[in-house]
């Protein structure tokens, strides 16, 4: 009687795991919808204040420093302002530090002339179109990185931080 008792409790502990997932350490997150979105997330390892330049005149600006990638950057720890015009950008340089200042590859010229003034000149990060290689390879050269329209947002935050990073020891130096 107690071989068949022990026997019957067996069963039952093997067919009550038989219905139910046994988990190892980790393999909770590989399961479907309960995985967790890098983006929400992700923080820069040094977070900066950003400065976006969205010219009304440039469509390139406006498609790709979008509420979107605000928001992206915002979650990844940067403070992140935007300004549309010429008399905005001065004025935000004039109150407010920045780490990069990033704008359609269009704008550079005046970017530049508003960023001589400055004590503290914060990183200049081009964003270019549909250009050739040997261009964005010039720019990279001058600049140290460039963002194509092409870039996701995941792609442009990790860009963004090495910049900021870049900054952050050049103002250290």
């Amino acid at each position: 009687m107690s071989r068949g008792l022990l026997a019957l409790l067996i069963v039952l502990c093997l067919a009550s795991t038989a219905f139910s997932p046994l988990y190892a350490c980790g393999d909770k997150f590989l399961v479907n919808s309960r995985g967790v979105k890098q983006s929400l997330v992700y923080a820069a390892p040094h977070p900066g204040s950003v400065l976006l330049f969205r010219n009304a005149d440039s469509k390139l600006a406006k498609s790709l420093l979008n509420e979107e990638l605000q928001r992206d950057l915002m979650r990844a720890g940067h403070e992140v302002h935007v300004v549309g015009s010429a008399t905005e950008l001065s004025e935000a340089l004039e109150y407010g530090t920045f780490d990069v200042v990033i704008g359609d590859i269009a704008d550079v010229g005046a970017l530049e002339t508003a960023l001589q003034s400055l004590a503290v000149k914060p990183l200049l990060m081009p964003v270019m179109g549909k250009v050739s290689k040997e261009d964005i390879k010039k720019a990279e050269g001058q600049y140290g990185r460039v963002l194509k329209a092409s870039h996701r947002s995941s792609t442009i935050i990790l860009l963004v931080n090495d910049m900021v990073d870049k900054a952050k020891k050049a103002a250290k130096a």
